[in-house]
Protein backbone atom coordinates (compact mmCIF):
# COMPACT_ATOMS: atom_id res chain seq x y z
CA UNK A 1 0.00 0.00 0.00
CA UNK A 2 2.73 2.45 1.00
CA UNK A 3 4.80 1.72 -2.13
CA UNK A 4 1.80 2.24 -4.35
CA UNK A 5 1.08 5.61 -2.68
CA UNK A 6 4.73 6.73 -2.99
CA UNK A 7 4.77 5.67 -6.64
CA UNK A 8 1.65 7.71 -7.32
CA UNK A 9 3.14 10.78 -5.60
CA UNK A 10 6.38 10.43 -7.58
CA UNK A 11 4.50 10.12 -10.88
CA UNK A 12 2.36 13.16 -10.02
CA UNK A 13 5.41 15.23 -9.03
CA UNK A 14 7.28 14.24 -12.19
CA UNK A 15 4.27 15.12 -14.33
CA UNK A 16 3.98 18.57 -12.70
CA UNK A 17 7.70 19.18 -13.16
CA UNK A 18 7.48 18.33 -16.86
CA UNK A 19 4.54 20.69 -17.29
CA UNK A 20 6.44 23.51 -15.60
CA UNK A 21 9.57 22.88 -17.66
CA UNK A 22 7.59 22.88 -20.89
CA UNK A 23 5.98 26.18 -19.94
CA UNK A 24 2.44 24.88 -20.02
CA UNK A 25 1.54 26.59 -16.74
CA UNK A 26 0.79 30.25 -17.45
CA UNK A 27 2.76 32.76 -15.45
CA UNK A 28 0.78 33.93 -12.44
CA UNK A 29 2.14 37.46 -12.70
CA UNK A 30 3.45 38.29 -16.14
CA UNK A 31 5.66 41.31 -16.09
CA UNK A 32 7.33 43.37 -18.72
CA UNK A 33 10.69 45.05 -18.69
CA UNK A 34 10.66 48.16 -16.51
CA UNK A 35 10.42 51.24 -18.73
CA UNK A 36 9.42 53.87 -16.13
CA UNK A 37 9.96 53.45 -12.42
CA UNK A 38 10.12 55.46 -9.24
CA UNK A 39 13.73 56.52 -8.55
CA UNK A 40 15.40 55.17 -5.43
CA UNK A 41 16.94 58.59 -4.71
CA UNK A 42 13.60 60.44 -4.50
CA UNK A 43 11.08 61.83 -6.96
CA UNK A 44 11.07 65.58 -6.20
CA UNK A 45 11.70 67.45 -9.51
CA UNK A 46 12.72 70.67 -7.75
CA UNK A 47 11.04 74.02 -7.14
CA UNK A 48 11.48 75.32 -10.71
CA UNK A 49 9.40 72.55 -12.30
CA UNK A 50 6.82 72.66 -9.51
CA UNK A 51 6.38 76.42 -10.04
CA UNK A 52 6.13 75.96 -13.82
CA UNK A 53 2.97 73.87 -13.40
CA UNK A 54 1.32 75.79 -10.51
CA UNK A 55 -2.29 76.83 -10.95
CA UNK A 56 -3.09 74.52 -13.84
CA UNK A 57 -4.78 71.17 -14.25
CA UNK A 58 -1.58 69.49 -13.04
CA UNK A 59 -1.92 67.43 -9.83
CA UNK A 60 1.78 66.76 -9.48
CA UNK A 61 5.13 66.66 -11.26
CA UNK A 62 7.63 63.95 -10.31
CA UNK A 63 11.03 62.80 -11.42
CA UNK A 64 11.23 59.20 -12.73
CA UNK A 65 13.86 56.77 -13.98
CA UNK A 66 13.36 55.95 -17.66
CA UNK A 67 14.98 52.86 -19.22
CA UNK A 68 14.97 53.26 -23.04
CA UNK A 69 16.46 49.76 -23.49
CA UNK A 70 13.10 48.33 -22.36
CA UNK A 71 11.59 49.51 -25.65
CA UNK A 72 13.41 46.71 -27.47
CA UNK A 73 11.06 44.21 -25.80
CA UNK A 74 7.51 43.27 -26.65
CA UNK A 75 6.23 43.98 -23.12
CA UNK A 76 7.02 46.96 -20.89
CA UNK A 77 5.97 47.95 -17.39
CA UNK A 78 5.29 51.54 -16.37
CA UNK A 79 5.09 52.65 -12.72
CA UNK A 80 2.89 55.77 -12.59
CA UNK A 81 3.19 56.10 -8.76
CA UNK A 82 -0.50 55.38 -8.06
CA UNK A 83 -0.90 52.62 -10.65
CA UNK A 84 1.37 50.20 -12.51
CA UNK A 85 0.54 49.39 -16.13
CA UNK A 86 1.88 46.52 -18.28
CA UNK A 87 1.83 47.20 -22.01
CA UNK A 88 2.17 44.79 -24.94
CA UNK A 89 3.66 45.85 -28.29
CA UNK A 90 1.31 45.98 -31.27
CA UNK A 91 1.84 46.40 -34.97
CA UNK A 92 5.44 45.33 -35.51
CA UNK A 93 8.01 43.02 -33.91
CA UNK A 94 10.90 44.35 -31.81
CA UNK A 95 13.62 45.88 -33.95
CA UNK A 96 11.34 46.48 -36.96
CA UNK A 97 9.74 49.71 -35.73
CA UNK A 98 8.66 52.19 -38.36
CA UNK A 99 10.48 55.50 -38.25
CA UNK A 100 7.94 58.13 -39.34
CA UNK A 101 8.27 61.72 -38.15
CA UNK A 102 5.41 62.93 -35.95
CA UNK A 103 4.78 66.39 -34.62
CA UNK A 104 3.60 66.49 -31.02
CA UNK A 105 2.36 69.54 -29.18
CA UNK A 106 4.57 70.42 -26.23
CA UNK A 107 2.51 71.54 -23.26
CA UNK A 108 3.59 73.61 -20.31
CA UNK A 109 1.05 73.92 -17.54
CA UNK A 110 -1.75 72.67 -19.77
CA UNK A 111 -1.29 75.20 -22.59
CA UNK A 112 0.25 74.55 -25.97
CA UNK A 113 3.57 76.31 -26.46
CA UNK A 114 4.76 74.93 -29.77
CA UNK A 115 5.63 71.75 -31.59
CA UNK A 116 8.65 69.52 -31.64
CA UNK A 117 9.37 66.84 -34.25
CA UNK A 118 9.66 63.30 -32.92
CA UNK A 119 9.80 59.73 -34.13
CA UNK A 120 7.78 56.74 -32.99
CA UNK A 121 9.85 54.39 -30.81
CA UNK A 122 7.22 51.96 -29.47
CA UNK A 123 3.46 51.43 -29.77
CA UNK A 124 1.34 49.14 -27.64
CA UNK A 125 -1.85 48.53 -25.73
CA UNK A 126 -2.61 48.02 -22.06
CA UNK A 127 -2.38 44.35 -21.16
CA UNK A 128 -2.95 44.73 -17.41
CA UNK A 129 -3.14 47.36 -14.72
CA UNK A 130 -2.94 47.46 -10.94
CA UNK A 131 -5.78 50.00 -11.02
CA UNK A 132 -9.35 48.95 -10.23
CA UNK A 133 -10.36 51.33 -13.05
CA UNK A 134 -12.29 49.93 -15.92
CA UNK A 135 -11.43 53.09 -17.86
CA UNK A 136 -7.78 52.46 -18.74
CA UNK A 137 -7.21 53.67 -22.28
CA UNK A 138 -5.48 50.94 -24.24
CA UNK A 139 -3.32 52.64 -26.87
CA UNK A 140 0.07 54.04 -25.88
CA UNK A 141 2.72 55.49 -28.19
CA UNK A 142 6.25 56.24 -27.02
CA UNK A 143 8.02 58.85 -29.15
CA UNK A 144 11.53 60.22 -29.10
CA UNK A 145 11.82 63.99 -29.51
CA UNK A 146 14.53 65.52 -31.66
CA UNK A 147 16.47 66.33 -28.47
CA UNK A 148 16.45 62.63 -27.43
CA UNK A 149 13.80 62.87 -24.70
CA UNK A 150 11.18 60.12 -24.62
CA UNK A 151 7.52 61.15 -24.51
CA UNK A 152 4.35 59.18 -23.84
CA UNK A 153 0.79 59.70 -22.62
CA UNK A 154 -1.13 57.26 -20.40
CA UNK A 155 -4.87 57.89 -19.82
CA UNK A 156 -6.55 56.34 -16.78
CA UNK A 157 -10.03 57.52 -15.89
CA UNK A 158 -10.03 61.31 -15.79
CA UNK A 159 -6.26 61.40 -15.24
CA UNK A 160 -3.63 61.89 -17.92
CA UNK A 161 -0.04 60.91 -17.14
CA UNK A 162 2.49 62.57 -19.45
CA UNK A 163 6.07 61.35 -19.64
CA UNK A 164 8.40 64.12 -20.81
CA UNK A 165 11.97 62.89 -20.58
CA UNK A 166 12.65 62.02 -16.95
CA UNK A 167 9.60 63.89 -15.65
CA UNK A 168 6.13 62.41 -15.13
CA UNK A 169 3.19 64.82 -14.95
CA UNK A 170 -0.27 63.85 -13.71
CA UNK A 171 -3.12 66.03 -14.97
CA UNK A 172 -6.69 65.96 -13.73
CA UNK A 173 -8.85 66.47 -16.82
CA UNK A 174 -11.86 67.28 -14.62
CA UNK A 175 -10.22 70.70 -14.02
CA UNK A 176 -10.46 71.66 -17.70
CA UNK A 177 -12.88 74.50 -18.51
CA UNK A 178 -16.45 73.27 -18.90
CA UNK A 179 -16.38 73.96 -22.65
CA UNK A 180 -13.62 71.37 -23.15
CA UNK A 181 -14.71 67.77 -23.86
CA UNK A 182 -13.93 65.55 -20.86
CA UNK A 183 -14.63 61.86 -20.43
CA UNK A 184 -16.78 60.94 -17.45
CA UNK A 185 -14.95 60.04 -14.23
CA UNK A 186 -15.67 56.34 -14.05
CA UNK A 187 -12.70 55.72 -11.83
CA UNK A 188 -10.39 57.66 -9.55
CA UNK A 189 -6.96 55.99 -9.04
CA UNK A 190 -6.65 57.91 -5.76
CA UNK A 191 -9.76 56.19 -4.39
CA UNK A 192 -8.12 52.74 -4.45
Amino acid sequence: MWRRHCGWIMKRALFCLVLVLLGIFPSVAKTGTRFVQIPAGGWDPGPELRRQYEGSIVDWVRRVDVHPDALSGDSIEVDLFDVTVRLERVGYPAGDAPDPVHVLAVQNGGTSSGTMPSRLRWAGTTASSSSPCTDVEGAVRVSEASDGRLQAIFNIGSFRYELQGSVLIRKDLRRLPREAPVRGNRCDPDAG
